[in-house]
């Protein structure tokens, strides 16, 4: 739906023109097809909330629009940190490569598809160092391939559990993003993987942005997917919808993304903004540390370690109660927090190595290697990382 073309409107503005006969100014010629196409818009807009139009009732549009609001869930946005703001692994990533890494919170990244000498530098940033962000805009993801992908191309992949969520439904995907060295059409690829290792994953489809005008200024892009059913498929606890955005190979490129978001419908609404606390929680099922926020695991640090005390007459160890029940027992890290250095815990003055971990969702111990002759109650100190991504 847009204004009306021709029949006496204002060239310049798009409007309509009020006529003045004295004056010899002629008004606008309503045409049928746009009178037609405002009712028919407002009308769908009725029956869509499931109201009967009624020419006498002069406030359904009104009560149409405050249903269709009431009805969007407080979890809308299907995706967990599409804003990019939380990176708990820390803030700057360099030398991502062909294995790939998880950079911000649930977003893995991979710098060549395949084996290759792709080699990216992914960062946390805030919006608004470059270009015109339109408002809602918070954080970013920064890409900068600096050795171009040499096989295949760079992919940004995101997980969504459960694929019983979104089975025979359509799914609209929508994001910001900026191309500040020129242009190139990014790809996104949906696959639904309803038991993987065990039956084969579904092909959803896949779409490519059009190649944008050389502004190099922040853009939307949106997708629609019609998403199958499963027809009786066995769905295994690790199943998952993946979302992979494929960039460009060849030659190093730079890369903005941010306010990603998959929605149920053929329509991309506003982003939704949710308070960080939620956003939090909900990445905390895949992934939790006790470094702050934005600190790189295996940094020297000692504030924020866990801490024990190791009693010699008795098995004592290192014991973490996650903040929320994590996806499935993680694989968890343990540092030494005095040398940032993996596998180890402080005891006493020094770092001793980690005998075993033990664990559920829920909690999890670590066991020291007691050094020969510790008589003394010792403090133990450590920082972790617990893993459960899909």
């Amino acid at each position: 739906m847009d204004r009306q073309q021709g029949g006496g409107v204002d060239p310049n503005t798009g409007l309509l023109v009020q006529g003045d006969p004295q004056g010899g100014v002629a008004g606008t010629k309503l045409h049928a097809d746009f009178m037609n196409g405002l009712t028919e818009e407002m009308r769908n807009a009725i029956v869509f909330a499931g109201l009967t139009p009624d020419p006498t009732d002069w406030d359904q549009l009104r009560k149409a629009m405050a249903f269709i609001a009431a009805q969007r869930p407080a979890l809308a946005n299907l995706i967990f940190n599409g804003g990019m703001g939380l990176w708990r692994r820390g803030d700057t990533h360099a030398n991502v490569n062909h294995l790939g890494q998880y950079t911000a919170d649930r977003w893995l990244c991979r710098a060549d598809g395949v084996l290759g000498a792709g080699i990216a530098q992914i960062t946390q940033r805030p919006v608004g160092l470059d270009g015109s962000p339109p408002d809602g805009l918070r954080d970013e993801m920064f890409w900068n391939q600096t050795v171009a992908a040499a096989v295949a191309p760079p992919i940004l992949r995101y997980r969504m559990e459960d694929v019983r969520l979104t089975a025979g439904q359509k799914v609209t995907v929508s994001w910001w993003q900026r191309l500040p060295t020129g242009t190139f059409p990014v790809s996104l690829k949906v696959t639904q993987e309803p038991n993987p290792g065990s039956i084969l994953p579904v092909d959803v489809g896949t779409q490519t942005t059009e190649v944008l005008p050389s502004t190099t200024d922040w853009t939307r892009q949106s997708f629609t997917f019609d998403v199958p059913d499963l027809a009786g498929a066995s769905v295994g606890w690790r199943s998952y919808l993946e979302f992979e955005w494929s960039l460009p190979s060849g030659s190093p490129f730079s890369f903005q993304i941010s306010n990603v978001q998959a929605e149920y419908g053929d329509v991309a609404t506003p982003f939704q903004t949710r308070p960080e606390a939620i956003e939090r929680q909900l990445c905390e099922r895949y992934y939790q540390t006790s470094y702050p926020t934005g600190v790189e695991p295996g940094t020297a640090l000692a504030p924020g370690s866990n801490q024990a005390l190791n009693l010699p007459w008795q098995a004592q160890g290192l014991q973490q109660r996650f903040a929320v029940e994590m996806r499935s027992p993680p694989t968890v890290t343990w540092f030494g927090p005095a040398s940032g250095a993996a596998g180890v815990i402080g005891f006493g003055t020094g770092e001793v190595g980690v005998s075993g971990t033990a664990g559920v969702s829920t909690v999890v111990t670590g066991y020291p290697v007691l050094p020969s002759g510790s008589g003394n109650p010792v403090n133990m100190l450590a920082h972790f990382t617990a893993d459960a991504e899909l």
